[in-house]
């Protein structure tokens, strides 16, 4: 007797999509079904490359760190999917993990790099480094009292006009041979224009928030008087900062003018009273010399109020001092 056996019919399973999924996009379906053969093609080509390369574009400043090293080139990852290769000549001695720089010399089956951009690539970086704001180095070649020439990556010629030197002597002969970072200006044709004005006004920038930030209120410190107004003295102190001595800060008694108690050129003792590092302004005072600390910016008291000498002595005085009333 042959004894059939029924088998349950296969239920597949139920798989939720994972909750972070991207709901399906139909128009993108939809667009990509009304192309024709070889706009797909072209398009899978230029996401494959994209994947390939890491979006890195030609003429780009990249870093990255060595993983390979053979006898013709250098392997570095930049970020793309397979490492970049670097001609090992460029390099000279180098050690597996180091850090090094380079600038996409091109992204065509495997992307190269190179130290030293030459032609479309050396073009391309000046492109890529005036649309990011990236400096670029640049030798002086010659000067003249309305600019300086100058080379930049494969040779190509540049002009920096003297109003974006940020020097004052423009034509100064040591500035020759100088190299010098510089920022692409502008870029048409073969004319390149750099500019030095925005990069030093940026360092200068820093370099006076670093002192804002080391200048303390109720500090004592010593100062050169370099202007005087009607309202006041303005101060030089040691870190190159310039702050107001207001009228009526300068003495105990009422000044009528600041000439009255000093002169351009004087070296003075000030107590710094308050900072508005987001106004640059800085707020001294002589007269408060030597007095208990006065308040802090904010408002605060810190270590109790101004001393007020003329009142506060005329109060001492009259202390023990009894009225006799009527």
């Amino acid at each position: 007797m042959v004894v059939r056996v029924a088998h349950a019919a296969h239920v597949p399973a139920v798989v939720a999509p994972p909750p972070d999924r991207a709901p399906t996009d139909f128009e993108g379906l939809r667009a990509v079904a009304e192309m024709d053969r070889a706009d797909v093609a072209a398009l899978m080509e230029e996401f494959g490359g994209a994947r390939r390369t890491g979006g890195l574009r030609v003429g780009q400043r990249v870093r990255g760190r060595v993983t390979s090293v053979g006898q013709q080139a250098v392997f570095v990852d930049v970020g793309g999917k397979a490492d970049a290769a670097l001609d090992r000549l460029e390099l000279g001695e180098v050690a597996l993990g180091e850090m090094v720089e380079a600038f996409v010399l091109s992204t065509e089956g495997e992307v190269r790099l190179t130290r030293t951009p030459s032609g479309g690539a050396a073009r391309e970086m000046l492109t890529e480094a005036m649309s990011a704001k990236m400096p670029v180095v640049g030798r002086i070649t010659s000067v003249t009292d309305s600019g300086w020439q100058v080379a930049l990556a494969d040779g190509i010629a540049a002009f920096c006009p003297g109003s974006h030197t940020a020097v004052n002597e423009i034509g100064a002969a040591e500035h020759v041979g100088q190299s010098l970072p510089f920022l692409i200006h502008d870029m048409r044709g073969r004319d390149v224009v750099v500019s030095r004005r925005a990069l030093v006004e940026e360092e200068e920038r820093a370099r006076l928030s670093e002192r804002y930030g080391a200048l303390q209120v109720n500090e004592v410190v010593d100062g050169t008087v370099t202007r005087l107004a009607d309202f006041g003295a303005f101060v030089a102190l040691p870190n190159g900062i310039e702050g107001l001595v207001h009228i009526s800060n300068l003495a105990d008694a009422r000044v009528k003018h600041p000439s009255d108690v000093v002169k351009e050129g004087d070296v003075v003792t000030v107590r710094v009273l308050a900072i508005d590092r987001a106004r640059r302004r800085v707020d001294l005072s002589i007269k408060a010399v030597g007095s208990a600390p006065v308040a802090a910016a904010s408002g605060a008291p810190v270590g109790g109020p101004p001393l007020r000498q003329g009142f506060d002595l005329f109060a001492a005085l009259l202390k023990d001092v009894k009225v006799k009333r009527k």
